[in-house]
């Protein structure tokens, strides 16, 4: 579809007034401006924006060719924070523009799925950079607008006419344009790092420690769920397999185990999560 038949019946231009009904929850916590991009397996570009004069521009002048969507590998993370990468070229004028038309310090979450790629952009009013705290400190509010966005388009037959205009994608110029600096983290780097701190272990995650749990009996239930043995603990705690034992009688006790299977499961249910 072309640029000007496109924005004489788009829904952000024709229920522009809907759309900033539905963000106004958005404005309530200092977020002005909302943007929902959706491209399908063909590269196909459908989408909502709560500013008709930023998208006219933005299709107008191909900024859709520049966007967040053609920044493999950078989009392979569910959350962007444009302020914290350097944009160059066309990119970097997509964000002049919107900053021109007030609003700037863009937070996006990406969602992947089977060959498409939906993205929701977050954009406060120019100079309020504090925002980009507040959206790392409150991504759940951000992930449950997402959700409320979803089902108000589900449940809109004018809004959702969007998603039944397509327009096509192709990345021009190297698509997504950012300038890492030579000194940027790579992923050697974060290969190395992980490596250095066990990235392989399978009790990665630990969650909150019950109150009255000790350090040994914290050690010795890690240790017993990385597959050790009372004695194989006790050489590392050095201490002998039989403390090690008192300290296991003493988590089934608390747990309410009968065996070391059952603290096996009870340990893996309230303190430790397998990664």
């Amino acid at each position: 579809m072309k640029v000007s038949e496109l924005l004489k019946k788009h829904p952000s231009f024709v229920y522009a007034s809907e759309m900033q009904t539905l963000i106004q929850p958005l404005k309530k916590i200092g977020i002005h401006y909302f943007g929902h991009v959706h491209i399908d397996s063909q590269g196909n570009m459908t989408g909502n924006s709560s500013d008709p004069t930023f998208l006219a521009e933005y299709l107008k002048e191909g900024f859709h060719q520049h966007d967040l969507h053609f920044g493999e590998p950078t989009v392979s993370q569910r959350y962007f924070l444009w302020d914290a990468v350097p944009l160059t070229g066309k990119t970097d004028e997509l964000y002049q523009l919107a900053t021109d038309l007030n609003f700037s310090h863009t937070f996006s979450i990406i969602e992947h799925g089977d060959k498409t790629i939906d993205l929701y952009h977050f954009s406060t009013i120019s100079g309020h950079a504090y925002m980009n705290e507040f959206y790392l400190q409150h991504i759940d509010l951000l992930e449950k607008f997402v959700i409320y966005f979803k089902e108000s388009m589900l449940l809109d037959n004018r809004l959702s006419k969007a998603y039944k205009m397509p327009f096509k994608t192709v990345a021009k110029d190297g698509g997504f344009n950012i300038a890492m600096p030579d000194n940027a983290i790579q992923d050697i780097c974060i290969n190395a790092f992980l490596s250095d701190i066990g990235s392989k272990q399978p009790l990665s995650k630990i969650t909150v420690v019950p109150p009255g749990l000790s350090r040994r009996e914290y050690q010795c239930a890690y240790f017993l769920l990385d597959g050790l043995t009372s004695k194989d603990i006790g050489e590392k705690l050095d201490i002998s397999s039989r403390t090690v034992e008192v300290y296991f009688e003493r988590l089934k006790t608390r747990f309410n185990s009968k065996n070391k299977i059952q603290l096996v499961k009870h340990l893996m249910e309230n303190i430790f999560i397998a990664s």
